[in-house]
């Protein structure tokens, strides 16, 4: 899949559990915007930063359609139809295409190179190709959106930081 092998600290957390249902509880839905993200993963003791850095492992796997449906079929609260005018409307076109009203599919957050550990995720996200409104808003906001284009821009510099991002995210209890 590709990105870049990096350290984590070795030794023994006694007393630590990890049980699925807590890290569902604390994720946050697919629909947040950058206030609700960066609240949330500020609770863990996340930077913005990490939390940009970190939604970059959306470059790799899929997401269904139940999760960003209503981006594309009922977006009007109103009148329960249209898709969010900050998705590009291609990228709408071909997810309507793939996911109709109800549909179980699922698709890949990036496209481009679903498979691949790369900044593909991050180029999406600046062309407004982001599949999750919670992956689109982190263009919304002037500071998250800096953080994208750096990413976007330098492999080196995403693989660093999500090594980092992914050491800090270990230590949460």
């Amino acid at each position: 899949a590709g990105g870049s092998p990096y350290g984590v600290p070795a030794g023994r957390r006694d007393g630590n559990v990890s049980a699925a249902s807590d890290a569902q509880a604390s994720l946050p839905p697919p629909t947040a915007n950058v206030a609700h993200l960066t609240e949330a993963f500020a609770k863990n003791g996340l930077s913005q930063e990490d939390m940009v850095t970190l939604s970059g492992a959306h470059t790799i796997g899929v997401t269904h359609c139940s999760s960003f449906s209503a981006r594309l079929h009922g977006y009007n609260a109103t009148t329960g139809t249209g898709q969010d005018p900050a998705m590009d409307g291609a990228k709408a076109a071909e997810l309507a295409r793939q996911c109709s009203p109800g549909s179980p599919n699922a698709v890949p957050m990036d496209a481009g190179s679903p498979d691949t550990f790369d900044t593909g995720y991050f180029r999406a996200l600046l062309a407004n190709q982001g599949v999750l409104a919670s992956d689109q808003t982190l263009t919304s906001d002037n500071a998250t959106a800096a953080l994208v284009a750096q990413n976007a821009g330098n492999v080196y510099l995403f693989v660093t930081r999500f090594g980092d991002a992914m050491v800090r995210m270990g230590g949460i209890r």
